[in-house]
């Protein structure tokens, strides 16, 4: 398709997109949104879980052509979980699991963290679960992606690594369409970082 043939950017996923605490015009889908002179529309969010981007780029996308409009998702952890609660989504992480500081959430969110606690303490299958839910949606994902001819890459921040291999979801994957990142500066993707994914996003759909 190229860069140049469409006029919307669609952006989805946690902080190492969204940008952490990084001002939003240093961010990388605002750089990219600059350099490939499209209208972003970006949804991501600060600790959003997996479940959260898929559901929310399949609902959004729905409504968006894609002959006009490319998407690029970050991946995110697996141990995060979506909840739906009347017309909105939200997101819990495992800083939920910490009893000894209060979490500071919606009266829903911590009524969710009493299930996240029950599961990590009586779970024995629990990381295996997470890994084989974080690839089942990515997978349905990209199915989606591909049904509706959306031209999109997946940005794997690291998320999607060795521990994975051993499930027989991984080999769906199309790597051709996503992007391995696994260096940065500190915690969180830093300024200059932001600019070196620019370049590598804007590279990859000019291949």
């Amino acid at each position: 398709m190229g860069l140049y043939k469409v006029k919307n950017l669609y952006i989805n996923g946690c902080s190492f997109t969204h940008g952490n605490t990084l001002p939003k015009h240093e961010t990388w889908p605002y750089l990219l949104s600059k350099e490939t002179k499209l209208n972003l529309i970006n949804e991501s969010k600060n600790g959003q879980s997996f479940g959260s981007i898929f559901y929310n780029s399949i609902n959004t996308l729905s409504e968006l052509d894609s002959s006009d409009t490319i998407v690029v998702i970050g991946f995110t952890w697996e141990t995060r979980y979506m909840i739906q609660f009347g017309n909105e989504t939200s997101d819990v992480s495992p800083s939920i699991l910490d009893t000894k500081n209060e979490y500071n959430g919606s009266d829903v969110q911590k009524e969710f963290g009493k299930y996240y606690r029950y599961l990590a303490k009586h779970d024995d299958n629990l990381e295996t679960n997470q890994r084989k839910n974080l690839l089942t949606k990515i997978i349905s994902l990209q199915a989606f992606l591909k049904q509706e001819n959306f031209e999109y890459r997946f940005i794997n921040f690291n998320q999607v690594n060795d521990f994975f291999k051993d499930f027989p979801t991984y080999d769906k994957l199309d790597w051709d369409n996503i992007i391995h990142i696994d260096k940065w500066t500190g915690g969180h993707p830093s300024k200059e970082n932001c600019i070196d994914f620019t370049k590598i996003i804007y590279d990859s759909f000019n291949r």
